[in-house]
């Protein structure tokens, strides 16, 4: 039986791939799918408070638009911290969007 962390591991490996300046998107179609990742690192900003506002807000999308079945790890990056909150739900909706 596999679990949440090796799946994580096999979306990363063989899923697929969306590029943008502010995040990148990894996913794959899986059953059962692994619960979404959310990666903001130091690199994005070193004090934790804005990088789990980045968190939160990428989760609250997640939660409104990713399918069932797909297995997601989102990554972002610095330009993030530039979006508003509309910016991020417009790009990130469309990708998932895509995904479906």
């Amino acid at each position: 039986m596999k679990t949440d962390a090796d799946r994580l591991d096999e979306v990363m490996r063989r899923g697929r791939r969306i590029y943008r300046p502010a995040f990148t998107v990894y996913y794959m179609k899986q059953t059962p799918a692994p619960r979404p990742r959310i990666v903001a690192g130091q690199k994005v900003d070193k004090r934790a408070a804005a990088r789990n506002k980045i968190r939160r807000r990428i989760r609250v999308i997640l939660q409104k638009n990713l399918s069932a079945n797909t297995g997601v790890i989102i990554i972002a990056r610095k330009p993030i911290l530039d979006l508003s909150f509309q910016q991020i739900k417009s790009e990130l909706g469309s990708i998932l969007n895509q995904i479906k």
